[in-house]
C-alpha cells in the first residue's frame, strides 16, 4: 500500500505525555514505551493506527522506541523508531540508541550549564527502572522479581540513589526525583 493511499486517523492522535512537562525519566534518553509500561501492547490498535498501517497487522503490532529531546522539561524534538513487534530491539540496538540519545542531548545539557539552569540528575536506565518501582510502592523483593535481578542488586542501586539524592528514606528519594521532573506517582 502506498503512503498516499493510506487512510489517515479521523481524530488527533492523543499523546500520553504532556509535551510541555515531560517526566524526567523520559527526557533525553532512549525509552521503549511499551516495555516501560507507558503504553499497553494494544497502543497501536487503540490510539495511533498509522504504524500499524505501515508495519504491522492486528496480530503483530510493531514495537517502538523514542528519544524525547527536552529542555527545562519541554520537548524540543522527538525521534522514534519502529521495529517488527515479533523481534523487538536487540541489546546491541538498545545500547547504540542509548548512546545516540546521550549524544543528541549533550548540546541541551551544555546550554543548561551555560545558562546556570539546575541540571537534572542523569540516571542510568536501571536506576530509572528501580526508582519508578520504588515510587509505585514496591519492596526490594518485588522490584528484584519484576526486573529479574537479586534483592542485593536492588539494594546496591538504592544505596547509590540515596547517595546521589542525599535522601534518607524512600519518600525523600521519590520527592527528589519528582523535583527533577519525575512523575508524581504518590498523588494517585
Amino acid at each position: 500500500m502506498r503512503r498516499e493511499t493510506m487512510p489517515r486517523p479521523q481524530e488527533p492522535i492523543r499523546w500520553v505525555v504532556k509535551l510541555d512537562r515531560v517526566p524526567g525519566w523520559q527526557q533525553n534518553c532512549w525509552i521503549e514505551p511499551i516495555g516501560a509500561g507507558v503504553h499497553g501492547k494494544d497502543y497501536f490498535l487503540r490510539v495511533n493506527p498509522l504504524p500499524m498501517m505501515l508495519m504491522g497487522d492486528a496480530r503483530n503490532p510493531p514495537d517502538y522506541g523514542r528519544i524525547m529531546l527536552c529542555r527545562d522539561g519541554r520537548m524540543q524534538a522527538w525521534l522514534g523508531l519502529y521495529v517488527d513487534g515479533r523481534r523487538g530491539f536487540s541489546e546491541r540496538e538498545q545500547a547504540e540508541l542509548a548512546r545516540v540519545a546521550t549524544q543528541l542531548a549533550a548540546p541541551l545539557r551544555l546550554a543548561a550549564v551555560l545558562e546556570g539552569s539546575p541540571a537534572l540528575p542523569s540516571l542510568s536506565p536501571r536506576q530509572t527502572e528501580i526508582i519508578m518501582r520504588v515510587s509505585r510502592g514496591m519492596t526490594n523483593k518485588q522490584i528484584a522479581r519484576d526486573l529479574d535481578i537479586s534483592p542485593a542488586t536492588v539494594k546496591t542501586f538504592l544505596e547509590r540513589l540515596f547517595r546521589i539524592s542525599k535522601a534518607r528514606n524512600r519518600i525523600a528519594l521519590i520527592r527528589w526525583w519528582q523535583g527533577a521532573g519525575g512523575p508524581d506517582l504518590l498523588a494517585d
